[in-house]
């Protein structure tokens, strides 16, 4: 199966350490093997589609164990027969 990309945001409620509360979510995705990239807004991850699935229901839940009483996750998926990466993406903006 050809990889893809996709780019998600984890806003967890009812914490009083928001930061921290996201750094759980961003662990899981820095522990999961894929590559990925962690922006302002958002963090872009590469990967099979299922296994990218699996590790954004791992960052919300993350986040429930952390203390949040509800997430929401908005996700945006870039996929292609051929597949796709993070750096055919934005490669030539990186510095």
């Amino acid at each position: 199966m050809a990889k893809i990309i996709a780019a998600f945001q984890v806003l967890p409620f009812g914490v009083d350490d928001l930061y921290s509360c996201i750094d759980a979510a961003i662990e899981v995705v820095q522990t999961s093997g894929l590559p990925y990239d962690v922006s302002s807004f958002e963090t872009t991850i590469e990967g099979e589609y299922d296994e990218i699935m699996e590790v954004v229901k791992r960052a919300q839940t993350a986040c429930l164990k952390y203390g949040a009483d509800s997430v929401i996750c908005n996700i945006k998926i870039a996929n292609s027969p051929a597949g796709t990466t993070i750096d055919a993406h934005i490669g030539k903006y990186r510095s």
